[in-house]
């Protein structure tokens, strides 16, 4: 029988919305501490001998299998060239490569296998006329960024390399003269918010970065986040400023005198501002539960709310989930019943045609030019694999650049069902499994959900899932109340005050799944990551009988001392403020390290944490592992500690980490002694 490390136990104490709270495992919020770096190391042992290193690398070497393929990424028209990514077989990370007709007759710009091998490319913007490019680098599954500069013509270097901070953002001016990005404001920067404050600054291209001048921002408090865009003749720059996840702030700057104005107000303003030609375009959920698309020229902007137009808004059936522009459309992906679908609109709104795709599939990206009407997207669902397609709009033809890798539809069948949470309201989820299934509620499950900031989980394919779906295993989506599945009340139904509506919902699916004899609880796995760490972490305290196994990926777990670390702040109204006496009353029934209780068995339970994490702070994985170690001997976390939020900086370390998350399911609900 293998013994957890000991993990000391302190008299910390703190007190919060009035209540004292003691807090034994306080110290191991210090990611410096040298103590804690000896226990994470001892962590990562204790779950490597219970595991076993044998399994892990048949998972591995059977993932490594998969990748028998060339890959690429969907390719994006900007000016003259088509730019897109591809990985072949031999390769770790992707190349870099541009070409004037998809994927043919491709150069070479930027290999990311000649980088060190722990960096990794986060982002790649070329100029217009293609003759520079930047591309923001990694470190360590870091989201702390490094811009560096290349000439197109001979991949070398152009002026100094340029700090960002976490998740830099770039726009090329026409003219390759030089270029906006964002950063933090470093005389203002803290160490424990390192995204904070910030602010826009512009990079002349010969000039040195350490005087690179601060265009935008100073006059906004630390939280707001922005992403911008260049006018069409690159005259204003439209900054949407969020604070928080519910309200936003559109600005113009006219670039010559670098005078602002605050132009808009709005409810849950998000996605990139879109420019079409002499029109500025605003997604946004203001006065639109569902979305919408607002429109204004340009000259009509300082002159109030009543000049916007809305030219997109879709039925109420359906949620609007992204819009991008081509030269002479919109083209708009909405959500329905929990599926894709692509809409094609003129400037001004008239719909010309709608895109067809399969059941049960979703749009993974789609890319806009504002020189042609062709459209590339891609797409996949549940059972197969991805297609990447280039759209004529003015034809209304498609053609396709590449088909699905795999293809299960054969064996495999996806089924949409609903069940009743704990209000009565009916709550849809995915399944995936054999058609030859049988209900004798004794086939291995996992049930995977997320439902939080409104994001929508939609049918797409994984690669790693096959493995367990060929072992009569069953894979199950739950689309619960905090997502955006159905718009804005659907997310707002569980955040906050209606948060455990979300924990609900999940429990509620899982015990559908064990009624109707899909499965039993000793074959039943929950798997969520970050929030989805959090909602696994919360059910399982609720229910711990119901369930055989928990994988939590970069959880939250402290919920009273979360919104102290990195950007969490920003999660308050996705939360609760548990500063607040009346939120807190809320969090301490729900947060699951302080809801452990003593002398009772959990289902085993892996917790995944990444040591670089810029988001989720690693000390919620462990103190709830500290605590939950106090009476069960089958509950571990494992940190990586060349990994992030996200996972770390090549195929092979996303091949270990889920090597690594299936081995324990294998341990756990398929009981493999192997």
């Amino acid at each position: 029988m293998h013994i957890p490390p000991k993990t000391k136990k302190t008299n910390y104490q703190y007190t919060i919305a009035g209540h004292q709270i003691n807090d034994s495992y306080h110290w191991l919020e210090d990611v410096d501490d040298r103590s804690v770096k000896k226990w994470v190391d001892e962590q990562n042992m204790y779950f490597n001998a219970y595991i076993g290193e044998k399994r892990i690398t048949r998972y591995v070497r059977e993932f490594e299998d998969k990748f028998n393929y060339t890959w690429r990424s969907t390719p994006r028209l900007i000016g003259k060239f088509w730019y897109y990514q591809e990985r072949n077989v031999t390769e770790q990370r992707p190349r870099y490569l541009r070409c004037r007709k998809p994927f043919r007759d491709s150069q070479l710009i930027l290999d990311s296998n000649k980088l060190p091998p722990d960096v990794k490319v986060a982002l790649f913007q070329p100029s217009l006329s293609g003759d520079y490019y930047i591309y923001e680098i990694t470190q360590s599954g870091s989201e702390k960024t490094i811009i560096h500069i290349g000439n197109m013509s001979n991949s070398q270097p152009v002026d100094k390399e340029i700090m960002v901070g976490r998740g830099g953002y770039c726009k090329w001016l026409d003219d390759e003269s030089g270029f906006y990005y964002k950063k933090p404001d470093p005389l203002l920067v803290e160490k424990s918010q390192p995204d904070y404050y910030q602010r826009i600054y512009f990079h002349r291209l010969g000039d040195d970065p350490s005087d690179d001048k601060q265009i935008f921002g100073k006059h906004l408090s630390k939280e707001y986040s922005m992403v911008f865009g260049l006018s069409s003749d690159n005259k204003n720059l439209v900054v949407l400023a969020t604070k928080g996840w519910q309200h936003s702030r559109v600005f113009i700057l006219k670039l010559k005198t670098n005078i602002y104005s605050e132009i808009l107000k709005l409810d849950k303003t998000f996605k990139h501002p879109l420019i079409l030609e002499d029109k500025l375009l605003i997604h946004t959920l203001n006065g639109a539960p569902n979305g919408k698309i607002l429109s204004c020229s340009f000259s009509q902007l300082m002159k109030g709310i009543e000049n916007w137009q809305t030219i997109v808004k879709p039925e109420k059936d359906r949620i609007l989930d992204t819009c991008i522009v081509l030269k002479n459309y919109l083209v708009c992906s909405f959500v329905k019943n929990v599926a894709s679908e692509i809409k094609i609109y003129s400037k001004t709104g008239q719909l010309k045609t709608t895109v067809d795709l399969p059941k049960y599939s979703s749009v993974n990206d789609m890319m806009s030019t504002n020189s042609e009407n062709q459209l590339s997207f891609s797409y996949s669902n549940f059972i197969i694999s991805r297609s990447i397609v280039l759209y004529d709009v003015d034809n209304n033809t498609q053609k396709i650049l590449q088909k699905p890798q795999f293809d299960l539809s054969r064996e495999m069948k996806v089924r949409q069902m609903k069940c009743e949470s704990k209000d009565g309201v009916e709550i849809p989820f995915f399944m995936v499994a054999s058609k030859k299934i049988t209900l004798n509620s004794n086939n291995p499950l996992v049930l995977y959900g997320y439902g939080g900031f409104g994001i929508s989980l939609l049918p797409a394919y994984n690669i790693y899932r096959e493995k367990f779906l060929r072992q009569n295993g069953i894979y199950v989506v739950a689309n619960i109340r905090g997502g955006g599945e159905f718009g804005k009340h659907w997310h707002t139904e569980g955040i906050n005050k209606n948060k455990e509506k979300s924990f609900d919902d999940f429990i509620a699916v899982a015990k559908t799944l064990i009624r109707k004899k899909y499965t039993k609880p000793s074959k039943l796995a929950i798997w969520g990551g970050s929030n989805g760490g959090l909602l696994v972490s919360a059910a399982m305290i609720k229910e711990p009988k119901l369930f055989g196994a928990v994988i939590a990926n970069v959880p939250l777990c402290d919920m009273y001392r979360f919104h102290k670390f990195l950007i969490a702040s920003r999660w308050k109204e996705e939360y609760g403020d548990p500063e607040k006496p009346g939120d807190f009353s809320k969090i301490k029934k729900w947060s699951p390290y302080h809801n452990v209780l003593n002398n009772t068995t959990y289902p085993p339970i892996l917790l995944r944490a990444g040591m670089n994490d810029s988001r989720v702070h690693p000390m919620h994985a462990w103190k709830f592992a500290a605590r939950l170690q106090e009476y069960n001997l089958n509950s571990f976390v494992y940190t990586d500690l060349n990994s992030g939020h996200t996972g770390g900086s090549s195929l092979n370390d996303d091949i270990v980490s889920q090597a690594r998350n299936w081995a324990f399911i294998d341990k756990t609900i398929l009981k493999s002694n192997r």
